[in-house]
């Protein structure tokens, strides 16, 4: 089969789906000029993509700790 690194595809397809509401309500109450809102809904989007990189983060590298641990078993 395919050998293609998964991350390629992955990350562009969770990052604008995830805390795209949030973002959206961000830039809007800044153009109403409604800074507490704004600010409350800027915070959330980032808290929600720092969320994601460390999630995706983790689970890569636990990926290949694993793939290089079960990898020594299939060379012998």
């Amino acid at each position: 089969m395919f050998k293609v690194n998964s991350k390629i595809f992955v990350i562009p397809a969770i990052i604008p789906l995830v805390p795209g509401a949030p973002a959206f309500y961000g830039i809007k109450s800044f153009i109403e000029k409604n800074q507490e809102l704004a600010s409350y809904n800027t915070f959330i989007t980032f808290v929600s993509v720092i969320g994601i990189v460390v999630g995706l983060s983790a689970a890569f590298y636990i990926m290949g700790i694993l793939f290089r641990f079960f990898s020594r078993f299939n060379d012998s």
